[in-house]
């Protein structure tokens, strides 16, 4: 007898849908509580004086400022399981299965960013646990120019 599997047909139809955008404006004081939180005292993103020299021409956020901007917004997954289709009953925690982020435009104060979150994958595994299902997506963010400015993979385990 074959088992039940989690992941539905209208699941499945939304893997490549985009199903959120979000729009985030950045304040050079954001930056500042962001390398002071992580302890991080480079130049670029903490001297005025000295970033307007470098090739930036001012102020720009550490690379991994992207990863707080997941967590300043809406968090994506909870995006997903507010969907119907991802109602599933008995699997109402996670857990981060891992996050992969391609920087490819730094930040600077006084961007604005818009994110494009999109649906990549599912799958199912049995653990000890139990049925575990996890879901992958990816967040674009471009800046207000147009540019590419980072995209972050992240997978998510449900049980």
């Amino acid at each position: 007898m074959a088992e039940e599997r989690l992941i539905t047909e209208e699941m499945t139809k939304t893997i490549g849908q985009l199903l959120a955008t979000q729009v985030v404006e950045i304040e050079k004081g954001m930056i500042e509580r962001y390398f002071n939180a992580v302890g991080d005292p480079n130049p670029l993103w903490a001297d005025e004086a000295y970033a307007k020299k470098s090739r930036y021409g001012g102020i720009i956020a550490p690379p991994s400022f992207v990863y707080g901007l997941n967590y300043l917004c809406k968090p994506a997954i909870e995006v997903f399981f507010d969907l119907q289709p991802f109602k599933v009953e008995g699997y109402s925690r996670y857990v981060d299965g891992g996050i992969e982020c391609e920087f490819i435009t730094p930040i600077k104060a006084g961007d604005v960013l818009f994110s494009s979150v999109t649906l990549t994958d599912l799958y199912e595994r049995k653990g000890s646990s139990g049925k575990m299902l996890f879901v992958v997506y990816k967040v674009n963010w471009i800046n207000q120019k147009g540019e590419a400015i980072a995209n972050v993979y992240r997978t998510v385990i449900r049980y």
